[in-house]
């Protein structure tokens, strides 16, 4: 929340810079998720490059690429607190151990 709140809010003057919606802040957090899991792979020199080959679309059955099981353990290694509470993932791409709010519209306002 502290890098939300650091943020230039010249660049973003529509924004609510006290509070995100949550579509923001599960994308916020979903595009951490990848640039991190991205940045695992490189840092392990793990090529996910298709060198021009990009495969057929509509082979059937599909066949699968084959540096998709290393992004796959790089997603699932994937640890931060986010804007969204804590992120990570089992070991069957779910996200695990995050709380939800359950909320309730009333007249007067929002009530947990």
């Amino acid at each position: 929340m502290q890098q939300w709140k650091n943020s230039d809010a010249r660049d973003h003057t529509r924004v609510d810079w006290k509070r995100p919606k949550y579509t923001s802040a599960l994308t916020y957090d979903g595009v951490k998720v990848m640039a991190e899991a991205f940045q695992s792979l490189r840092r392990q020199r793990i090529d996910i490059s298709r060198r021009g080959n990009a495969g057929d679309c509509l082979a059937n059955p599909a066949v699968p690429w084959g540096q998709g099981i290393d992004i796959q353990r790089a997603l699932q290694q994937v640890r931060f607190e986010g804007l969204t509470g804590n992120v990570q993932f089992n070991e069957k791409g779910r996200r695990t151990n995050y709380t939800l709010h359950v909320i309730e519209m009333k007249h007067d306002g929002i009530r947990k």
